[in-house]
């Protein structure tokens, strides 16, 4: 990414103030970055580092996961991390200033669309 702003492609892209951003399969980490009630367990984690450059370069009101429900929220044992780290996101993506919307599921813009299923 700092490639892309440095060469000023796509560089709008990194300081829109934007409706949505679609995160994908985002929520899926490896390892968790944040303890059970979605802190940061490091300022300096490349997971932190994450949350920062969104909140800095794409200002969203709402940012979507187009993932499992199921895996990000059922807090089944083997998906704790991802859960930690799904909490931490609540906490940490703003708008303005302000605690974006999350949600996960389908997204529809005109013709495009992406579809996150509970299973």
């Amino acid at each position: 990414m700092s490639a892309a702003t440095d060469t000023g492609v796509y560089a709008a892209v990194f300081t829109g103030d934007f409706d949505f951003c679609k995160f994908g399969h985002h929520g899926y980490r490896a390892g968790s970055y944040c303890d059970k009630n979605g802190n940061l367990k490091s300022a300096t984690s490349s997971f932190a580092k994450e949350i920062k450059l969104y909140n800095s370069k794409v200002n969203a009101k709402k940012y979507v996961f187009t993932a499992s429900e199921e895996r990000i929220l059922g807090k089944n044992t083997n998906d704790m991390d991802i859960y930690y780290n799904y909490l931490c996101l609540k906490k940490k993506l703003t708008h303005n200033g302000e605690i974006a919307d999350i949600s996960i599921g389908a997204v529809t813009v005109g013709k495009w669309s992406s579809t996150g299923r509970k299973n």
